[in-house]
């Protein structure tokens, strides 16, 4: 998303949404692997996992980044439409979460707290009827490696690089 701060409408604060520093922390791991499908001549995706080994180690935080990535692998084939997500390297946009990001997230909050018949109907939501079960399988993977807590961070958008 971005486009100059472009809105939609169906956007939610971040801040509105209660993400605990873990699923703070998977955002912006995500939110680099999508700037990677969109621009693929940058290494977004080293970024996703500098993040994760700077939160979690360097062994745990491999496995988390790899984690998100499967979890987002499985999505890209089961989604038809186009996964819209917010710009994290645009302070305005950084933000907000997407109709979509607020989808992933709260099947990943379900997957989570080990409902899973709630984490099936995000999912079933998100990936619009198509197959959802490797998707979950993904997620519930990643979900055996997180923490309960994660460590204290300031929580800004990368400043590494910019798509503006």
């Amino acid at each position: 998303m971005c486009d100059k701060h472009r809105t939609k409408g169906r956007e939610k604060k971040v801040s509105d949404l209660g993400l605990d520093q873990v699923e703070q922390l998977l955002l912006l791991t995500a939110r680099q692997y999508f700037v990677s499908y969109t621009d693929p001549s940058q290494p977004h995706w080293e970024t996703a996992f500098d993040i994760c080994e700077s939160q979690f180690g360097e062994g745990k935080g491999i496995q988390i980044a790899a984690g998100v990535l499967g979890v987002l692998r499985k999505m890209r084939v089961s989604r038809r439409s186009t996964f819209h997500f917010t710009n994290p390297y645009c302070r305005q946009c950084a933000g907000r979460m997407s109709d979509c990001e607020c989808q992933l997230f709260s099947a990943l909050r379900h997957m989570r707290n080990r409902d899973t018949q709630s984490a099936y109907e995000e999912a079933v939501v998100l990936c619009e009827g198509s197959q959802v079960q490797p998707m979950l399988q993904a997620m519930e993977k990643l979900c055996d490696l997180l923490p309960n807590t994660a460590p204290s961070m300031p929580l800004t958008a990368p400043s590494t690089r910019s798509l503006h």
